[in-house]
């Protein structure tokens, strides 16, 4: 297994490219603004990789597991933002 510092510089480097990858949003509403930057970052944060690709893990907090149904509406909820999630 992978050292903690060379896994956190992979985690990073895996959601930087995710950033980067997602639309940006602009809105005259701060708050609004704020409210949706949030939600997609804690999209992200669930977002785990997977041989098969990006898959959005479900369970939190009491288990943590890729379920096909959970995974797909996610996915789904994820395309006018970042489509490479659903894209798998």
């Amino acid at each position: 297994p992978p050292s903690p510092a060379v896994a956190a510089r992979s985690l990073r480097a895996s959601a930087y490219s995710r950033a980067v990858e997602t639309a940006r949003l602009k809105a005259d509403n701060e708050m609004f603004l704020a409210l949706c930057e949030q939600s997609l970052a804690d999209l992200q944060m669930l977002i785990t990789e997977t041989p098969q690709g990006p898959v959005p893990y479900a369970g939190v907090p009491w288990f943590v597991a890729p379920f096909g149904r959970d995974s797909i509406i996610a996915a789904q909820q994820l395309l006018p933002y970042n489509a490479s999630v659903a894209a798998r």
